[in-house]
């Protein structure tokens, strides 16, 4: 299933010589589609020979034919020079799309889109951005005349009547997650969304106009060839917090993420939005103590080592106020800094994570740094006292200090040292290998592999790679989720067509071996063979844990070695027991258990850091995670 996040605002490199160009879709820059099935052809030119290109799909929401911030990311691949389709005759949703030119530093794909695959309406951006960054990007519209069953209606404002656009509609089966639709109001606030007969629970989504409440989930049931009607009334905010982000010399900020919550534990408000090319942000929040700030905890909008200031702003609101909250970003001039390592060698790619959380004031802010190659990191913070230091790195499990550091109170100016992390190696690794061979045995060299993360919209999800002299290749230090695994020569197909698994650490790919055969067709589908599982606590997803921003939990998972007697448990900062999530006999394997954010007593836990530790007679990992009420 496609994961959709937040999409940082690409921008489009001036006009040069050497860029891709003539980026067209069914030969033209902007293509509308008026039924379907559709053959979807992607044409262009590249700023060089040999390049691959990113081609990303986002759902223009606002149709003004550009990528924004918080557009949604719907599908991405990549597309290599030269280098066809690798097919499953099997599952053709399977395919991995690719060059048919056959031509240097010229693309072309197809992308066959039968009636399940194309929207009824709306309008989506195809940007492709080169190896050497230049980008490109030409507009799909979809104008399909379709029949019933609907549900459709329209999305006004309760006290004017006046429509309201750009709100998404979601339409979620209520026994079939995969008959679920969803559908966006257009200009006139109306909304339609085809759907297979059957219940559903209908419900909004007012990330692009955060001026607006959701409104109530409202069920209905729509017949074979039945049209329902649910007019959405949405309210606005009984308050409006508004302000700008400008550097020390006044410039505007663009992009940065602006959160409003409440500070009560009782109450589930948040809300966010993102300033605009001017610096400016609006949106609402309810009536009652709430903190404003700016999300650094995703960085957007911001240089590594800005900050902003003040870290978070607290505000009581009455009905009908609408208040001013201005941010300034600066550089950071205070430090903490240390060594991380590993059996007494430097480590880089660490994340240093610090945390400061005002009970009192209920203002919250994170800092965030990489180890460098030396293993050395330099973590700007504001002056005062960081609730939280700690750090994580995928493959290793924090050893000394086991909980991070506590309570460290810093001064204007300081530069604090000897904050040092050591790890250790998890148990059995992450990578995805095997080998190509001909029909013969013999070894196939220099043929492409690609390896697709299902969960990864984004180039770290989607790997290249060419078999070596003795047709061997490798994917080393892979994210976890599930890959599928495809080879291309021309002149050849696979058996099997494609490799699929789920690798996560202690669990690999390791024998995901292919034979070449001549000819377009296939023999079978096969299945990758697992290495041995070891002990190992993978990082909980989702990080950070929104309580109340539709996550309503976050899933743990983990692999045993052998069968045993295991305990989930979390904890607080303090080392306290917040709660067991699960104590038991699990069998060898890959496991995965869930918590709700709730402690023995039934009560939501409140913001903050907090680790969760797999145990077992013999050994014991902990790993972080965050939660934003």
């Amino acid at each position: 299933m496609k994961k959709l996040f937040l999409f940082t605002l690409l921008c489009l490199l001036p006009l040069q010589v050497f860029a891709i160009s003539n980026f067209k879709i069914n030969g033209a820059a902007t293509y509308t589609v008026t039924s379907a099935p559709v053959d979807i052809v992607l044409t262009g030119d590249l700023a060089g020979n040999g390049n691959y290109t990113e081609m990303a799909i986002v759902y223009d929401m606002n149709g003004n034919n550009q990528v924004d911030a918080n557009e949604l990311v719907l599908d991405y691949f990549i597309l290599t020079d030269g280098i066809g389709w690798i097919r499953d005759p099997e599952s053709p949703d399977d395919d991995i799309m690719g060059d048919e030119t056959g031509v240097d530093g010229k693309f072309k794909t197809t992308m066959e889109m039968g009636p399940n695959d194309v929207a009824t309406e709306g309008q989506f951006i195809f940007l492709a951005t080169d190896e050497n960054g230049s980008t490109a990007t030409a507009i799909l519209k979809f104008n399909i005349p379709s029949t019933p069953p609907y549900i459709t209606g329209k999305v006004t404002d309760k006290q004017t009547g006046v429509p309201v656009p750009q709100i998404m509609v979601f339409c979620d089966n209520v026994t079939d997650d995969d008959l679920s639709s969803s559908g966006i109001s257009d200009n006139n606030g109306d909304y339609r969304v085809s759907v297979p007969a059957g219940s559903y629970k209908v419900s909004t989504w007012t990330i692009s106009q955060p001026e607006y409440q959701s409104a109530d989930t409202l069920n209905v049931t729509v017949g074979a060839g039945e049209t329902k009607t649910v007019n959405i009334q949405l309210q606005k905010y009984p308050c409006f917090v508004e302000g700008y982000v400008k550097k020390e010399n006044n410039s505007a900020v663009e992009g940065v993420m602006m959160f409003a919550s409440a500070i009560s534990e009782e109450s589930g408000f948040y809300n966010i939005t993102t300033t605009n090319s001017a610096g400016y942000y609006k949106m609402g929040v309810i009536a009652d103590s709430v903190t404003v700030g700016a999300t650094t905890l995703l960085g957007a909008g911001l240089e590594n080592d800005e900050y902003v200031d003040p870290s978070a702003d607290t505000l009581f609101f009455t009905s009908g106020q609408t208040k001013q909250s201005n941010f300034t970003v600066k550089k950071y001039t205070t430090t903490i800094e240390g060594i991380c390592q590993v059996n007494g060698q430097p480590l880089a790619g660490v994340s240093i994570s610090g945390m400061a959380f005002d009970l009192n004031l209920g203002t919250l802010n994170f800092y965030n740094a990489q180890s460098s190659a030396d293993g050395s990191y330099k973590l700007g913070v504001q002056p005062g006292t960081i609730t939280m230091l700690t750090a994580t790195i995928d493959g290793y499990s924090l050893i000394d200090p086991e909980f991070g550091y506590n309570s460290i109170v810093i001064t204007q100016n300081q530069h604090l040292t000897g904050y040092d992390f050591t790890f250790q190696t998890d148990e059995g690794g992450k990578t995805i290998s095997g080998q190509v061979t001909f029909e013969d045995g013999a070894a196939a060299n220099d043929v492409y592999v690609v390896a697709i993360n299902d969960l990864e919209e984004n180039k770290t999800g989607f790997l290249i790679t060419y078999t070596d002299g003795a047709g061997n290749y490798k994917f080393e230090n892979v994210l976890e989720g599930y890959w599928q695994i495809g080879v291309y020569k021309k002149g050849y197909h696979s058996n099997p067509y494609m490799q699929f698994g789920y690798i996560m650490t202690g669990l690999s790919v390791t024998d995901a071996n292919f034979v070449l055969l001549p000819g377009e067709t296939g023999i079978e589908d096969g299945n990758p063979a697992i290495a041995p599982m070891a002990f190992v606590l993978a990082q909980n997803y989702p990080n950070p844990f929104n309580l109340h921003n539709g996550m309503n939990q976050t899933h743990i998972r983990f692999t045993l070695d052998q069968r045993k007697d295991i305990e989930i448990s979390i904890f607080n900062i303090q080392g306290q027991l917040v709660k067991q999530v699960f104590s038991g006999n699990m069998e060898q394997g890959w496991h995965e258990v869930q918590w709700d954010g709730r402690d023995f007593s039934g009560n939501m836990v409140p913001t903050g850091t907090y680790f969760y530790r797999l145990n077992s007679d013999d050994k014991s990992i902990t790993k972080q995670m965050v939660i934003i009420r």
